[in-house]
């Protein structure tokens, strides 16, 4: 489950009993159709994270049923660029649009994801409820130690959409740097960030919470040089860690970041090394970055939105 996921779990579980259904994006036909069948059976209301096949079915058997269905929009479910050629395919495309026309309310993270959802349907009633973190967990943990970090599993594809790639030969250009990515490797695509790395580069691995947030605690400078990103949780953690953000202006970092960062170009690694070098001179970036999380993305709001909206579909 994603960090963001299991939050929004959590917020749910402080006022209802709540069922989780897991299930991959391709799903095994009639057995996880009949599975969610049952869910949607069992429950008063159902909460699909990303407009996938299960929302679909979600969606689907809550029309049937007579129940009410919410879809949390998340990037990739209404963004073409996770697919291959940055097209959408057919059968996603035909049951996203019936998911977002029949559910009876869509919430995407950001103002972004809204407005790609805005091109497969004309519902008037989207409602953006971003993210919301806990400033009390992720916090700043004494000295900065002027290092770099950035988040993601190392698999192929993320290289160049995280931006795995341009951190690790950006990091080549400020030898006197060290640079953390920290991700669990996924597939063989870590040799070749070995390869490129240089020995100021550290690829950490999984980490735990604790350890994860220690490390961003201490790092002064965070990157996130993304071609998408349908909100950014791992730079808003780290934002407030009072790192200085250094990111791409793609998808809804913007909204995230505002004027508290430092803007480069996805794919150049040398631009993104001249960013990481400005974002290290302006260390009272990090305050603000901080300050922005706490003022517009702050936990209690996203719990509040979210039992809210619960209570206003049961009536």
């Amino acid at each position: 489950m994603a960090d963001f996921v299991a939050t929004d779990v959590q917020l749910l579980r402080e006022e209802f009993e709540v069922k989780t259904f897991f299930c991959e994006n391709r799903l095994r036909g009639l057995p996880d159709a009949f599975r969610i069948l049952k869910a949607v059976a069992s429950t008063d209301v159902n909460v699909s994270w990303f407009g996938y096949s299960q929302a679909y079915f979600a969606v689907l058997f809550s029309r049937m049923l007579g129940k009410p269905s919410i879809v949390i929009l998340g990037g990739f479910d209404v963004s073409s660029d996770e697919w291959p050629d940055h097209m959408i395919p057919r059968t996603h495309e035909k049951r996203l649009r019936e998911v977002l026309r029949h559910a009876t309310l869509l919430l995407p993270i950001s103002r972004r994801i809204a407005e790609l959802a805005s091109r497969f349907t004309d519902r008037p009633d989207i409602r953006t409820v971003p993210l919301g973190f806990d400033s009390q967990e992720f916090a700043p943990q004494g000295m900065k130690d002027g290092s770099v970090a950035t988040i993601g599993y190392i698999r192929r594809d993320y290289l160049e959409r995280k931006g795995l790639l341009d951190f690790t030969l950006a990091a080549r250009e400020l030898e006197e740097t060290r640079f953390f990515l920290i991700g669990k490797p996924l597939d063989d695509s870590v040799a070749q960030l070995r390869q490129v790395a240089g020995p100021n580069v550290v690829l950490t691995g999984w980490l735990n919470r604790d350890d994860l947030i220690a490390r961003l605690g201490r790092a002064s400078v965070y990157v996130q040089a993304s071609t998408h990103e349908g909100f950014g949780s791992a730079l808003a953690q780290a934002m407030l860690c009072e790192c200085v953000p250094v990111v791409s202006d793609k998808g809804a970092l913007p909204e995230v970041v505002g004027d508290t960062g430092i803007y480069v170009t996805a794919g150049k690694p040398h631009n993104v090394a001249e960013g990481i070098r400005r974002a290290l001179e302006s260390p009272e970036l990090g305050q603000r970055a901080r300050a922005r999380i706490v003022n517009k993305f702050d936990l209690d709001r996203r719990r509040k939105a979210l039992l809210a909206t619960i209570n206003e579909v049961l009536g």
